[in-house]
């Protein structure tokens, strides 16, 4: 339980993200649903199984480009600036509520948050823990009047990549890739984002793996169990972004638009996947794997769970996959969460975590006691439970592994999920929901006991 006082109330969280840092991986960004019924403007028919490709009596897709560094290079292009008044820096003294945070040491952070009656995010960085927050928001265009802009935002120490959409979905508005290498004292942009054949546009993913190859994750329609999204790609740390995935596009290799995609998460610039949710329209689960760094996909075999070995051919239910997390080792690992929910009298929901150390040759799954996991290394780690909606005051338990998940110890018991975020094995810090409320809370003793942080612009 908190040592101060109960989470005070502050703006209800909807639509912020944050990608993960190397080590440490970040609060997994919450689902941005569109509109059910909305699809793209050159509409895929929405009939097709999961498995299967969009219909073949669709336009020709937009050209797809493979990235290369071995192509001719070309002259460097300056983009066109953003049109509009940049968002405004919040004033010394506002009291912030902090969305997600990304802590690099005891001190030093990035957030993105924002000021109580203020639409739009900003980009925020801390020197003393949390305590206070420097605005260093990009100069992003304020968009449309009333919506406000949301941000997504990938942080590595002092380099960090951030982009913005209307939170009415609007495509109005151009979009870029904000990025600096300097702590935000100073940011350039990439090339606009192709946006032409959209219904809408919200962003929920932006993810590098390393200071040079990053994807951004679009969504752009929906309906009847389709997720249409667009895939863009950089190999020059965010100069220039192509569009590599197209939900027009009628290959048999293309990321499939069936059902929900929940995060993206690459191992290197060329081997990564795409994670999602068929929620019960059909049999065993959603995980594409690209191989040649986002231009191909095809689906991802995992080995079932040794608990539920019939768990991807049972038709009383469905498996999904979240939360796709990468680790600086040599070489570098990957996880990602398996949870899967069957009717046995009641809806009864498990979770299991599977790694590769060898980029998806082979997977170890083990159960899992909470599916929001945070890791501090490949062997050290927390998991809590996600809100219930139904009793957002239910005490949940709080768990900490320290080898790689083979088991589990509950530290405490907390009325409040989030994300952990911790720089050591004592220090850890998160955005904590309950119900309509949240605070940053921090814990000084790896999870035991949290207080509250009231976090204010600093000078």
């Amino acid at each position: 339980m908190f040592k101060r006082r109960a989470l005070a109330p502050i703006v209800l969280l909807t639509l912020a993200g944050l990608a993960c840092n190397a080590l440490s991986p970040a609060t997994p960004t919450p689902a941005v649903t569109p509109p059910a019924t909305v699809a793209p403007t050159r509409t895929a028919p929405v009939t097709a199984a999961p498995s299967e490709s969009p219909s073949a009596d669709l336009p020709s897709p937009t050209p797809t480009i493979r990235l290369s560094h071995t192509d001719t290079p070309t002259p460097p292009v300056t983009p066109p600036a953003p049109e509009g008044d940049p968002l405004p820096h919040l004033s010394a003294g506002t009291p912030v509520d902090i969305l997600s945070v990304n802590m690099l040491d005891d001190t030093h952070g990035w957030a993105v948050g924002r000021a109580e009656g203020d639409l739009n995010d900003h980009i925020l960085r801390t020197t003393d823990g949390g305590a206070t927050w420097r605005d260093v928001t990009p100069p992003e265009p304020e968009g449309s009047a009333g919506a406000g802009r949301a941000a997504v935002a990938h942080f590595a120490g002092d380099h960090a990549w951030a982009a913005y959409f209307d939170r009415d979905f609007s495509t109005a508005l151009a979009a870029y890739v904000w990025r600096t290498n300097d702590g935000g004292a100073s940011w350039a942009h990439g090339n606009p984002l192709d946006m032409s054949d959209m219904e809408f546009f919200t962003i929920s993913d932006l993810h590098f793996a390393g200071p040079e190859a990053g994807w951004l994750l679009a969504h752009v329609g929906a309906g009847m169990n389709h997720d249409y999204v667009i895939m863009f790609a950089t190999d020059d740390g965010g100069a220039t972004w192509t569009r590599t995935v197209d939900p027009f596009d009628i290959r048999e290799d293309n990321l499939q638009m069936s059902c929900f995609k929940t995060g993206v998460g690459f191992r290197s610039a060329e081997t990564g996947w795409v994670t999602g949710d068929c929620q019960g329209v059909a049999p065993g689960f959603f995980l594409q794997r690209t191989d040649d760094g986002g231009v191909t996909w095809r689906p991802e075999s995992l080995p079932p769970p040794a608990a539920m070995p019939n768990a991807f051919e049972r038709q009383d239910g469905s498996c999904g996959t979240y939360t796709p997390t990468r680790f600086e080792t040599s070489p570098p690992q990957f996880r990602l969460v398996l949870i899967c929910s069957f009717y046995e009298d009641t809806l009864v929901t498990t979770h299991f975590l599977y790694a590769t150390p060898d980029g998806g040759a082979t997977w170890e799954t083990r159960p899992l006691p909470a599916p929001l996991v945070s890791w501090l290394t490949p062997s050290e780690g927390w998991a809590v439970h996600a809100p219930d909606p139904n009793n957002p005051g239910l005490l949940r338990p709080l768990y900490h592994t320290t080898d790689a998940g083979a088991t589990w110890t509950e530290i405490n018991a907390v009325a409040w999920s989030a994300s952990l975020d911790f720089t050591s094995s004592t220090l850890g810090w998160a955005v904590a929901l309950a119900g309509d409320e949240s605070a940053l809370v921090r814990s000084d003793d790896g999870g035991a006991s949290w207080e509250v942080v009231e976090a204010v612009v600093g000078p």
